[in-house]
Parts: C-alpha cells; sequence; structure tokens
C-alpha cells in the first residue's frame, strides 16, 4: 500500500499563490491579482490644501464705485439791463442790492470802466469840477440844523460853553418848551402836596 505525502498547509498556500500570479489565462479558479503591480486609488480632492491659494482679490469680487450725483445746473440770473455806457447791471440770487460789471474782456470795455470809475474817484480834481458845476454841496456850508441832534447841556441849562462850536444843535425853542414843560411839572407836583396837606389835615382835625 503506498502512502501519500504529507503535504503541510503552508506548502499548500504557497503553491496556490504562485500558481494564480504566474496562471493569467486560467479559466478555473479566482482570477489573478499582481499584488506588486496594484497601485493606491487617487482622490479627486487633495486631503490637504494647496500650499499656495490664489489670493482673495481674485476670488472676491471687487465693490461697484459709487455713483455720482448729477449737478444740477444753477439757476438762471434774473433778467438785467445794459445802459448806454457799456456796461450791465446785475442782482444776484438771494440779493437786493445790483452791481454793475463790465461785458467782457474786451480792451475797449476796460477802457470804459476804468474811465467811469476815474470820473466817480473822489480826487481833488473832481471835487474841484463837481463844485463848481453845483453838483455837491460846498465843504464850507455849514452843517443843516435839522440833520443834528439838539444839545442836551443846551436844553436843560440854556447855555453851552462850546458856544457855534458844539456838534450838536442849540434850539432856542426846544430850550423855552423844556423849560415850560419843567415849570408846569413843578406846579402840579406842588398842587398834588397842598391837596394831601389839607387832606391831612382834615383828617387829624376829625380824630
Amino acid at each position: 500500500m503506498n502512502k501519500r505525502p504529507n503535504i503541510t498547509a503552508a506548502a499548500a498556500s504557497a503553491a496556490a499563490l504562485q500558481g494564480w500570479g504566474t496562471s493569467s489565462t486560467s479559466t478555473s479558479g479566482p482570477p489573478s491579482v499582481n499584488l506588486l503591480s496594484t497601485q493606491a486609488p487617487t482622490l479627486s480632492h487633495p486631503l490637504h490644501p494647496p500650499s499656495n491659494p490664489l489670493p482673495q482679490s481674485a476670488t472676491t469680487p471687487h465693490p461697484a464705485p459709487p455713483c455720482k450725483k448729477e449737478k444740477k445746473p444753477d439757476a438762471p440770473l434774473p433778467p438785467t439791463y445794459v445802459n448806454k455806457t457799456g456796461f450791465k447791471s446785475v442782482v444776484p440770487p438771494g440779493s437786493k442790492k445790483s452791481f454793475v460789471i463790465c461785458l467782457g474782456d474786451d480792451p475797449s470795455d476796460i477802457a470804459k470802466w476804468r474811465e467811469e470809475r476815474r470820473k466817480k474817484w473822489p480826487s481833488r480834481e473832481n471835487v474841484a469840477e463837481k463844485l463848481k458845476a453845483g453838483i455837491v454841496p460846498s465843504a464850507n456850508k455849514p452843517m443843516s440844523s435839522d440833520n443834528r441832534r439838539t444839545c442836551n447841556y443846551f436844553l436843560k441849562n440854556g447855555k453851552c460853553s462850546k458856544g457855534d462850536t458844539c456838534t450838536f444843535k442849540h434850539d432856542q425853542e426846544a430850550h423855552d418848551n423844556y423849560k415850560r414843560v419843567g415849570e408846569k411839572r413843578e406846579k402840579d407836583r406842588a398842587d398834588q402836596l397842598e391837596t394831601f396837606g389839607e387832606v391831612r389835615r382834615s383828617e387829624e382835625r376829625s380824630d
């Protein structure tokens, strides 16, 4: 009787692995797998972020620029008139006074403006010409008494130490009226005191 050789489990597994690794065309048994050539699967998304990420400005959109307000046109100036000398009178908005301006930068307009200013400038020659023509009153003419205030000292006392050199008005009629009013006031006060005294004396008698 022939005895079969004993095959250990380790030898059997080694033979099986050797047979699976070398025979790729075998139809029976499990498919052959080459353990040495097997590669690890690649991941579409890396586990760690890249070392040089994109800057934030490349991913974040810039804010839109602020909208500029449209400038409203200035309000039209009021109607003006042009005089014969070539100047224009303008009333600015919000003002009650008018201003005379030159029509432009033309040399002739500037010359006219300077001539008008020269005529109005109070130089000695211009003042003398106006005095001769009677346009302005003479400087030596005394000041009108109606435009001055009454001197208080003269009003109360009827005289002033400054005399004619006083800058205020010395009106004799005003002094007389002031004196008359004062005398009447004193008389009325005396009458009131006399009446009060009579009433007081009558009350004492009755007691």
